[in-house]
């Protein structure tokens, strides 16, 4: 399949790629290379993109609906406006002074949280809320119940 002159095929290395408002309802992209690709607006209903890696990609205003992201690196990926309905391997929340977008996602074995520009693990993350915002802030209450044992 060729779009916006890129062959999509799994195992596919598109970095820093513009896939913006591409069509790839339903594509295989597992283990997709798509670190800083532009995905923006782009629609990935329903895509396989398990083990891809999307750290830092563009993937404002994309319907993610259905898609498969277990085990995606989705580290400093840009999710504002995705349609994430039905997106299967990420758990997403609100939480913050601004009630701002939050998601935890495991990769590599390792629970990993997003939230806002920080990305990090479990206690990574409870540090710099605590540095933020004090200990036993509503803030760490909520990331602590999204805590996979």
């Amino acid at each position: 399949m060729i779009v916006n002159g890129y062959e999509i095929k799994k195992y596919a290395d598109l970095k820093l790629a513009n896939l913006s408002g591409a069509k790839l309802s339903g594509a295989d992209l597992k283990l997709a290379k798509l670190s800083g690709a532009d995905i923006s607006e782009a629609d990935l209903s329903w895509a396989n993109l398990s083990g891809a890696k999307l750290s830092g990609a563009k993937l404002s205003g994309a319907n993610l609906s259905g898609a498969d992201l277990s085990e995606a690196d989705l580290s400093w990926a840009n999710l504002s406006g995705a349609d994430l309905s039905w997106v299967y391997g990420i758990e997403i929340f609100s939480a913050g002074e601004f009630s701002r977008l939050c998601f935890t996602y495991t990769y590599q074995g390792e629970q990993r949280y997003q939230l806002g520009c920080f990305n990090g693990n479990f206690d990574e993350t409870v540090e710099a809320i605590r540095k933020k915002y004090g200990e036993n802030s509503r803030y760490e209450a909520i990331v602590t119940v999204y805590k996979k044992e």
